[in-house]
C-alpha cells in the first residue's frame, strides 16, 4: 500500500487541533487566515508593466469568537473538544 503524501483538514478540525496545541480548555474560539496583500508595477517584461497586486497568506490566527460577529459553523468550544483532566481523589 502506498505512503499518504497529503492529508486535508477542514477549518474546523484545524481550530480543533491548534486548541490542543495551546493547551486552551476553555472559550469559543475561530480560525482566521492573515493576508497581506503587495501592490507593485508588474509585468513579463519591460515594455508590459501594468499595476497589479498579490495577496500572500502569512499565516493561521487562533481567535476568540466574539458574538454575534463569528460565523457560527466555525466556531469551536474548547470546554467540549479538550476538557480539562480531572484531578484523581488521593
Amino acid at each position: 500500500m502506498a505512503e499518504p503524501s497529503q492529508f486535508t483538514f477542514s477549518l474546523v478540525e484545524a481550530t480543533e487541533a491548534l486548541i490542543k496545541k495551546q493547551g486552551l480548555h476553555e472559550g469559543k474560539w475561530v480560525l482566521a487566515i492573515e493576508f497581506a496583500v503587495n501592490i507593485a508595477m508588474m509585468g513579463t517584461g519591460p515594455t508590459d508593466v501594468k499595476p497589479g497586486a498579490m495577496i500572500l497568506a502569512n499565516g493561521l490566527v487562533l481567535q476568540r469568537a466574539t458574538d454575534p460577529g463569528s460565523p457560527i459553523n466555525l466556531v469551536v468550544d474548547a470546554a467540549q473538544i479538550n476538557p480539562p483532566e480531572k484531578k484523581k481523589a488521593r
